[in-house]
Formats: C-alpha cells, structure tokens, sequence
C-alpha cells in the first residue's frame, strides 16, 4: 500500500479535485439523469460515470483552454502547473452555469434533450464572449 503524504500536497491541487468533480462529474450525472431517466436507471455504474464524464469534459476543456489562453497566453511567464491548475479551476467555475442551466430549466420546464443541449451551447457561448469583450476593453 502506498503512503500519500497530504504535506505534499498542494492548496490549488485541493482546490481543483473538488471543483473538477462539482463541475464535470455530478452536473453529468444529473444531465442523464434528467434528459433519459431510462438510460440513468438501466445503465451500470461505471458506464455511467464515463458518460456523466463524456457529457460535461468537453465543456470544461473548452473553458479551461479558453481562460488559459486569456490569463497566459502573452505572458513572459515561463508554463507552470500551477498555471494549468489555476486554469482548470477557472474553467471549472465557468462550467458550472454552462451545465446546471439545463438542468433547472428541466426542472420547471418540460425540454426535449436537443433545448438542453442548445441552452448549454448558447450559455457557453455567452460567457466566452463575455470574458473575451471584458478583456479587449482591459487592454
């Protein structure tokens, strides 16, 4: 058995294992789960999982790329993994809205998969210009 030393561990990596797991796991979970209860109930744990995943890394990927491309991408900082993590963090938080979106909207509303899935696309794609218009202003 091998020991993990938490000394070693470092704060942004805390901080980045519970927003990726808030931010791509369970909003995929509750994404199957309210567009095909079917699928949610008939499929196995780790099948599910992996398609809780399939559904929300792409969008968290895309963000982190996005906010690393933003904050780095000029900078004469040399590439950290600090700078990666942070990153991921920043990508998390805006998935967040991306993903739950849609899901409150099922909530209160009967949607088929297809608005779900044009609610998230539409909301990811107003965060990234609204991040992109923020910085042209800055500059």
């Amino acid at each position: 058995m091998t020991n993990i030393d938490l000394n070693k561990i470092k704060l942004i990596t805390f901080i980045f294992i519970p927003s990726f797991i808030v931010s791509v796991i369970c909003p995929g979970i509750l994404f199957v789960f309210m567009f095909g209860k079917d699928l949610f109930i008939n499929t196995d744990t780790i099948k599910l999982t992996l398609l809780s995943i399939s559904v929300s890394f792409p969008i968290w990927f895309i963000n982190s790329i996005f906010v690393y491309y933003q904050l780095y991408y000029n900078s004469d900082e040399e590439l950290e993994n600090d700078h990666l993590q942070f990153a991921s963090i920043l990508g998390s938080f805006m998935t967040i809205p991306v993903i739950y979106l849609p899901i409150v909207v099922k909530l209160f509303c009967e949607i088929p998969l297809q608005a779900g899935v044009m609610i998230s696309f539409a909301t990811l794609l107003l965060i990234l210009l609204i991040i992109y218009i923020v910085k042209l202003k800055r500059n």
